[in-house]
C-alpha cells in the first residue's frame, strides 16, 4: 500500500499517514476472489457491521485503548475522560472533548470535524469529480430539485480515519433541517478503496441535511457511514444552530462527510485550495477556519 501524503493546516508540513489495519485493507482491496468474497461479505451484509459494532461496545475491548492511543499519538487532554474511564472501545472511539478546548474561529466558516480534507471548487454539470468519474450531487443527496442548488459550486470532503475525534459539528449558525436516511453499503473510505470505487459516496449508507445560513447561503451536509459504521447518531435538535454546537457522532470505524455550498458564496482557505489541486488531502482539527464570506 503507497504512503499517504497530507499537508498538515497547523504545523504547515507533509506528514504521512498511519493506517489502521493498513494489511486488512490491503488485502480487502487486492485482486483475486477470495478478497473479492470477503469484500462482499464486510460491505454488503449489515448483519456484519451489526455484530462487529456490538462487539466494540463490550467492556473487554477496553484493553485496545490504550495501545491504541500509544500507536496512533491520541491527544488525551483535549478529552473529558482518560483511557482508563472509558466502558469499551466504542465509548472511546465516540468520546467528548473538554468543554472549551477547542478554540472556534469567530469570522470564519470551520472546519466541521477532525480529518482529511480535499475541495472540489467547481461542480460542473452538478457533478463531483472523484478519479476521472462524475458522481452526481443528486445521486449523493436523493434530491433534484434540491441538487441544482449546488450547480457550479462547491464540494468539501473529509475522511475521519479511526484515531480521530469522531463527533462532527455544524460548520457555521443558521437553521438546520432534520437529517433524512439515504440506505446503502458500508464500503471503507480510506483513500485505497476511493480509488479503486470512487463511487462509495454515492453508494454508502448516509445522512443529508440542510443548514440555512446568512453568510454562506444554504449548505448542505452529508454524513457518510463506512466498513463497520452501521449506525450515524444525530444528537441536534433541528431548528437554530450555532457554529461548532455538536451534530452528531460516528460509531466505530472510518467515516466521511460532504459538504456542499452554493456557488459565489465562500472564499476557501488558501491551503485548501493550493493542495486540493494537486489531489492531496488536507489534515485539519474542528474550529479552524476552511473559509470566509465571498462578500458582495
Amino acid at each position: 500500500m503507497e504512503e499517504i501524503r497530507l499537508f498538515d493546516l497547523i504545523s504547515k508540513t507533509m506528514v504521512i499517514e498511519k493506517v489502521y489495519g493498513e494489511k486488512a485493507v490491503s488485502f480487502l482491496h487486492s485482486d483475486g476472489a477470495l478478497s473479492s468474497f470477503f469484500r462482499t461479505l464486510l460491505c454488503k451484509s449489515p448483519l456484519f457491521s451489526r455484530l462487529y459494532g456490538w462487539i466494540q461496545k463490550r467492556s473487554f475491548t477496553k484493553r485496545k485503548i490504550a495501545p491504541f492511543v500509544k500507536e496512533f499519538g491520541v491527544e488525551m487532554k483535549e478529552f473529558e475522560k482518560g483511557v482508563d474511564e472509558f466502558r469499551s472501545f466504542n465509548d472511546f472511539f465516540c468520546r467528548k472533548l473538554k468543554p472549551g478546548v477547542r478554540e472556534i474561529s469567530g469570522e470564519a466558516l470551520i472546519f466541521p470535524a477532525d480529518g482529511r480534507y480535499r475541495l472540489m471548487e467547481s461542480l460542473n454539470g452538478g457533478s463531483i469529480q472523484v478519479k476521472g468519474l462524475e458522481l452526481t450531487v443528486a445521486e449523493l443527496i436523493h434530491d433534484e430539485k434540491e441538487a441544482r442548488r449546488y450547480e457550479g459550486g462547491a464540494a468539501l470532503i473529509a475522511r475521519l480515519a479511526p484515531p480521530d475525534y469522531h463527533r462532527f459539528h455544524f460548520p457555521a449558525s443558521g437553521q438546520a433541517t432534520a437529517s433524512t436516511p439515504i440506505e446503502g453499503d458500508l464500503y471503507s473510505v480510506n483513500p485505497l478503496s476511493l480509488s479503486l470505487q470512487p463511487r462509495v459516496l454515492m453508494e454508502n449508507q448516509r445522512m443529508v441535511s440542510f443548514l440555512e445560513t446568512e453568510e454562506y447561503g444554504k449548505i448542505c451536509l452529508v454524513e457518510v457511514g463506512a466498513i463497520n459504521v452501521g449506525t450515524i447518531h444525530q444528537t441536534y435538535t433541528p431548528g437554530e444552530v450555532k457554529k461548532g454546537d455538536e451534530k452528531g457522532t460516528f460509531s466505530f470505524g472510518g467515516s466521511a462527510m460532504v459538504l456542499l455550498f452554493e456557488k459565489g458564496k465562500v472564499q476557501f482557505n488558501e491551503d485548501l485550495v493550493k493542495f486540493s489541486s494537486t489531489g492531496l488531502e488536507v489534515l485539519a482539527k474542528m474550529g479552524l477556519p476552511v473559509a470566509t464570506q465571498l462578500g458582495e
